[in-house]
């Protein structure tokens, strides 16, 4: 398999990124991702359902912690993912892991692929604005999770199957989660300073580039 075009383009594309080290959440020799077929997109989203849970809340305690106040004062959540199209999304089950409380309002953006960071940004400072014209707190959670990992079978069996596909990701991405709180004027407390201010923001799509954004789920579960 080695000496495949798409391989030796895939090794060719490791060797000059620079990067020099991808955290995952699996571990080579998961059983999982080592026996003769890849996992199935249930497996996969099952491994999503928990050590993604896990690495998000990690993120969104940090983030929570940064901010310096309760996990009660949490009015709204954003989340965003490109890599599990489960129901109900992930974003509930870290809520819970969290103790938000359950009238805390909830937004899952999907269809967004690598734009989901700027997207929760956008969307979280939305709801902040609006907040403040209705006269209301807001103290808005953002958290987005993508986990790459788990696709390296799938990959690994597409490429074999079409020599001449590159599968990228296989050597640029990692697995990661990162979060914020966004609050408007109303939701800062006076013991608080905010670290960075949202100033404005907008989106756009460029004509022509729909393809670009093109993937589907197949049965492996690959995007």
């Amino acid at each position: 398999m080695a000496d495949r075009p798409s391989v030796r383009k895939l090794l060719q594309v490791n060797q000059n990124t620079g990067i020099k080290g991808r955290p995952n959440i699996i571990s080579r020799d998961d059983p999982l991702f080592n026996r003769s077929e890849p996992p199935t997109i249930s497996e996969l989203d099952s491994v999503f359902r928990t050590r993604a849970v896990d690495l998000a809340a990690r993120a969104c305690k940090k983030a929570i912690a940064e901010w310096k106040a309760k996990v009660s004062q949490i009015t709204h959540t954003v989340a965003a993912t490109g890599t599990n199209a489960g129901s109900p999304g992930y974003d509930l089950l870290v809520n819970q892991r969290l103790g938000i409380r359950p009238e805390a309002q909830r937004i899952l953006l999907s269809g967004i692929g690598c734009a989901g960071g700027l997207a929760t940004i956008r969307a979280a400072a939305t709801i902040a604005n609006d907040a403040t014209l209705r006269g209301r707190p807001a103290c808005v959670l953002g958290f987005t999770c993508d986990v790459t990992s788990t696709n390296i079978r799938c990959d690994l069996k597409m490429i074999s199957e079409n020599p001449e596909e590159v599968r990228a990701s296989m050597a640029l991405f990692s697995d990661a989660s990162a979060a914020f709180v966004i609050c408007n004027s109303l939701g800062l407390e006076d013991n608080q300073n905010a670290i960075y201010r949202v100033l404005d923001w907008e989106n756009g799509v460029i004509p022509g580039t729909q393809s670009d954004e093109h993937c589907l789920v197949d049965p492996l579960g690959k995007y």
